[in-house]
C-alpha cells in the first residue's frame, strides 16, 4: 500500500513538474513573440527613415545589411520594394517588410507609404521663412535648407524638423519639436523651358495675333487651345475643359465663375492663373504661371483620381479657400495658404512658406 502511495505521489510530481515546464516554455514563448515583434517595428522605422532622408536609397533600395539586438538574442531585417505610382509626378510607392526574430521566433511587419519627389517632405522652405500658425496640422517632415521656421504650435507636428546648415533657426512657441539630425535635402529644381517656350511660341505666331480681353463663354473646352491675348475669362458656370486639353495663353487666364471642372491630364500655361468657387481639377493637371497662381474664394480643388496635381509658379501660389488637393505646390517666390482643409503632398517655397488657417497638410 504504502509503495502505491508512493508511487502515486511519484507520478504526480513527475505531472507538476511536465505542467510547469510547458507553462514556462510558453511564456518564454510568448516573450520572444513580443521581443520579436518590436524589433520587427525597429525596422519599419529604419526603413521609413532610410527612404526620406537617403535620396540614393530612395531612387533605388538596395539590400540593407541585418541589424543585431544582441540585448535579447535576436536581430531585424528590412526589405523595401519601390512601385511607379504616377510616371507624372515621379511618385512611387514603397513596400517596407521587417522580419523580427529572436531565438528561432519570427514577426513579420509591412507598412506601405507614397513618396512625392524629394521624398516624403510636406514642407520644403529653400529660403526665407517658413510660418504656421497654431491651427496648422503637419503630418510629415519640414525641411527649411536656409532661413528660419517659426512654429506656434509644435504639438500639431507629427514629422521630423530638418534645419540646413545655414543661418537657420526655430522658433517653437510650444517648446516641444525636436530637430532631427538629418542632412536637409537639395533645393527643388523645376525646369521651366518647355513652358517658357510654349508661351514664346504662340507670341510669336502670326497665326495668333496680339489682342487685349478675350472672353471665352463656350461651356466646354477641348483641344489644343492658343490665345495671345492680354487676358482671356473663361466666363460660364460649370463650365467643363476636357480630359487632355491644353492652354496656352501669353497674357492671364481667369475663371471669375463657380464650379469650373477642369479634366485629368489638363495642361495650363499662362502669365497668372485664378479659379473661383467650388472647382474642380482632376488627376495629372499642370498649371504653369509665369507669375502668380490664385485660388480664391472658397474654391474646393480635388481630384477624382488617383493622380497628382502639379501647381508652378514663378512668383507666389495663394490659396484663399476651402481646398481639398493632392500633389505638389511650387512657388518659386511664396506659398501662401490662407484656406481651411487638407493638402495631401508637398509644399516647396523659394523665399516662403506661409499658412495661418485650420489646415491639415500631409
Amino acid at each position: 500500500m504504502a509503495m502505491l502511495v508512493f508511487l502515486a505521489f511519484s507520478v504526480l510530481q513527475i505531472g507538476l513538474y511536465k505542467l510547469r515546464e510547458t507553462s514556462v516554455v510558453e511564456t518564454v514563448f510568448v516573450e520572444h513573440q513580443k521581443q520579436a515583434f518590436w524589433l520587427a517595428e525597429s525596422g519599419l522605422h529604419d526603413g521609413l527613415v532610410l527612404i526620406n532622408f537617403d535620396k540614393d536609397f530612395r531612387d533605388n533600395p538596395t539590400p540593407v545589411p541585418t541589424t543585431d539586438a544582441s540585448a535579447v538574442g535576436g536581430s531585424y531585417d528590412i526589405g523595401v520594394v519601390r512601385t511607379l505610382v504616377d510616371a507624372f509626378t515621379d511618385e512611387y510607392e514603397y513596400t517596407i517588410t521587417s522580419t523580427g526574430t529572436v531565438r528561432g521566433v519570427t514577426r513579420v511587419l509591412q507598412s506601405i507609404f507614397s513618396s512625392f519627389p524629394g521624398g516624403k517632405y510636406a514642407i520644403i522652405g529653400i529660403n526665407g521663412n517658413t510660418e504656421l500658425d497654431a491651427l496648422v496640422e503637419v503630418d510629415g517632415a519640414i525641411a527649411q535648407i536656409s532661413g528660419t521656421l517659426d512654429v506656434a504650435d509644435s504639438r500639431n507636428l507629427d514629422g521630423y524638423l530638418i534645419m540646413g546648415d545655414g543661418e537657420g533657426a526655430l522658433t517653437d512657441k510650444k517648446g516641444v519639436a525636436t530637430v532631427a539630425n538629418y542632412p536637409p535635402p537639395p533645393a527643388p529644381v523645376i525646369d521651366f523651358g518647355d513652358y517658357e517656350a510654349a508661351i514664346t511660341k504662340v507670341a510669336i505666331n502670326t497665326n495668333y495675333p496680339h489682342t487685349g480681353t478675350v472672353y471665352v463663354n463656350d461651356s466646354a473646352l477641348s483641344g489644343n487651345l492658343y490665345y495671345n491675348a492680354d487676358q482671356i475669362i473663361v466666363g460660364g458656370s460649370g463650365t467643363t475643359i476636357a480630359d487632355g486639353t491644353t492652354i496656352v495663353t501669353t497674357g492671364d487666364i481667369t475663371f471669375p465663375k463657380s464650379h469650373v471642372v477642369i479634366g485629368e491630364n489638363v495642361t495650363i500655361v499662362a502669365r497668372n492663373f485664378s479659379i473661383a468657387n467650388q472647382s474642380e481639377m482632376g488627376g495629372g493637371t499642370l498649371i504653369y504661371s509665369q507669375n502668380d497662381i490664385y485660388l480664391r474664394n472658397a474654391s474646393d480643388t480635388t481630384t477624382p483620381g488617383d493622380s497628382a496635381i502639379v501647381l508652378v509658379a514663378r512668383n507666389n501660389v495663394t490659396f484663399d479657400s476651402q481646398i481639398e488637393f493632392r500633389g505638389i505646390i511650387f512657388g518659386e517666390n511664396e506659398v501662401e495658404i490662407n484656406a481651411n482643409g487638407t493638402i495631401e503632398g508637398t509644399i516647396i517655397g523659394g523665399t516662403s512658406v506661409e499658412a495661418n488657417s485650420n489646415i491639415t497638410i500631409t
